[in-house]
């Protein structure tokens, strides 16, 4: 779509006055193209990690590090569910997890760069990119089950989808119980064993910072109530063990620290002039 769009925007807009709002808007296009395209190819990315690498990565190591998880930690990632539980709370977190996160993701970036505000827009898909790219090793080669798949009152699905039967815990699988009947549509971005470290966390995490060290107050409030539930559903809902949120507000800050000081210039449509480190 962005490849296709701002060709066609430009040259709708030829002839037209400067201050016209569809050829300001083709400006705004040019200037954010680039990060637009390193934000869809990011998306591409994940769904080929999701859809093929995998499977085939995964399925030909054999490999299965939930048993591992489990040893070190036990029981523990089911406190908050077990503590809290009630209905109320799973549609809140539900919604924070399968919508608003989503919102705070994609929304944040594509608000910036409406208002063409290049430094912010840059270090969120930056970001992103890097969030992703030292995840992605552990997502092949070190698979860990989500946690509700733990559960022996699971073992059903764990049986027909290829999974061991464990029965290690009794976390309930909130999100998994809440989002059967589409439960294809909610793992097509995650498969069930991309665990360690926590996306939903590190992302999390990463936006808050970047939007307020920013200065944008509201946005910056709004993404970090947001943030900070979607962080608390990863545990409650019953997807992530303790470890995974750990090492994900670890990469989600580290990713952070990078953006802060890296410069990146990049050419329309997608040319790299040059990479710098700040102070």
């Amino acid at each position: 779509i962005p490849v296709l769009a701002q060709p066609l925007l430009e040259r709708l807009t030829r002839g037209m006055p400067p201050d016209h709002w569809l050829a300001r808007g083709a400006r705004t296009g040019r200037r954010q193209f680039p990060m637009l395209l390193l934000l869809t190819g990011l998306l591409l990315l994940m769904i080929l990690e999701s859809v093929v690498m995998d499977p085939l990565v995964t399925g030909a190591l054999g490999l299965d590090l939930t048993p591992s998880l489990y040893s070190i930690e036990g029981g523990a990632s089911g406190w908050l569910q077990s503590s809290i539980q009630n209905d109320a709370l799973d549609i809140y977190f539900y919604i924070m997890y399968m919508v608003l996160f989503v919102v705070m993701f994609y929304g944040t970036a594509m608000y910036f760069m409406v208002l063409d505000n290049e430094v912010i827009v840059k270090r969120l898909v930056i970001g992103f990119c890097a969030i992703y790219v030292v995840a992605l090793p552990f997502f092949l080669f070190f698979p860990v089950n989500e946690v509700w798949t733990t559960n022996a009152a699971y073992a059903g699905y764990n049986a027909a989808n290829g999974l061991p039967h464990y029965g290690y815990t009794d976390v309930r699988g909130v999100l998994f119980e809440m989002g059967e009947s589409n439960l294809d549509a909610s793992y097509s971005f995650s498969s069930i064993d991309n665990c360690f470290p926590s996306l939903h966390t590190a992302i999390s995490i990463f936006v808050p910072l970047v939007v307020l060290t920013n200065r944008e107050k509201f946005l910056g409030a709004f993404s970090a109530l947001v943030g900070a539930s979607v962080i608390l559903a990863t545990m409650y809902l019953g997807v992530h063990w303790l470890i995974d949120v750990g090492a994900g507000l670890a990469l989600g800050i580290g990713a952070w620290a990078f953006v802060s000081k890296v410069e990146v210039v990049i050419d329309y449509p997608f040319r790299v002039r040059s990479i710098s480190l700040g102070r």
